[in-house]
């Protein structure tokens, strides 16, 4: 992994948030293969979010990421703070609380900094449990806070991660995030 020929990307904000600390951060899972944790620190990486786990989008099975515990492991060595997620397709607000139980055992031996996240996304249009689900406005909301109540029932900070349009057009995050954070992903 080198993130220094993404870092030479100039980066660019409205000035509204001309006070804001900027802090380079990488999102990793699997794909990402196995990661030198020294260099990407070195290269100047300040934080990563780590995908500990995902329901299966056709049969719902919770499983672990092939890479979360090496992630976990040479990131907490390395002296890079971490978040963790789970790419959830949860349908319920049972559900939810299932797979922050879950990923919960899975960081356990682990020093996590930042929060635990569900990532709540559609596959891809017409594709995925969570999607065939169409859940209700009210429906997914409690998706989303029966997950952060249970994280931080477990003791973690718990955060949402979903788009502009989840947040707007499927879920009432405000009923959520007057109490959690929420990550706005922005995938252009």
């Amino acid at each position: 992994f080198s993130g220094s020929a993404i870092r030479t990307q100039a980066l660019s904000h409205q000035s509204k948030y001309k006070d804001c600390i900027k802090q380079w951060g990488i999102d990793v899972s699997y794909h990402n293969g196995t990661i030198d944790w020294e260099k990407a620190k070195a290269d100047g990486v300040e934080f990563a979010i780590i995908r500990v786990a995902y329901r299966g989008y056709e049969n719902g099975k919770l499983k672990v990421d092939t890479q979360a515990y090496n992630n976990m492991k040479n990131a907490n060595a390395a002296g890079v703070p971490i978040g963790v997620y789970i790419f959830s397709q949860a349908i319920s607000a049972a559900e939810a609380r299932q797979e922050a139980d879950f990923i919960v055992e899975n960081i356990k031996d682990y020093q996590i900094d930042l929060p635990v996240v569900l990532d709540f996304e559609y596959v891809a249009t017409g594709v995925g449990r969570l999607y065939k689900a169409k859940l209700s406005k009210s429906a997914a909301t409690s998706v989303c806070s029966a997950f952060c109540d249970r994280v931080k029932a477990l003791g973690y900070t718990p955060m949402v991660y979903a788009s502009k349009t989840m947040y707007q057009d499927k879920t009432y995050a405000a009923d959520f995030s007057q109490e959690y954070p929420i990550w706005m992903a922005h995938y252009n």
